[in-house]
């Protein structure tokens, strides 16, 4: 999804790339790629300059399609990943 605000984010950016998840039976296999690929395609046509993302476990799928990591923080006692890419 594209959205504008993140769940309870303590940052304030925007907007968002979200609840991108692939059952595990279908990774591998692209489908991941094609709907991040999708999402920076429909905010590059809506003219948004950087796209943001939170992660921890998919850091380097994240880091293969181009994107990079912003800063580690921790939310909820758990471990997060902001990450961002320039369109």
């Amino acid at each position: 999804m594209l959205v504008r605000d993140e769940i309870s984010s303590p940052h304030n950016l925007t907007p968002w790339l979200a609840g991108l998840v692939v059952e595990e039976a279908y990774r591998s296999g692209g489908v991941g790629t094609a709907l991040v690929r999708t999402v920076e395609a429909h905010a590059a046509t809506a003219r948004v300059g950087t796209l943001y993302l939170y992660t921890w476990q998919a850091r380097g799928f994240y880091e293969a399609l181009g994107w990079s990591a912003v800063e580690t923080f921790e939310q909820d006692g758990a471990p997060m990943l902001l990450m961002s890419r320039d369109l």
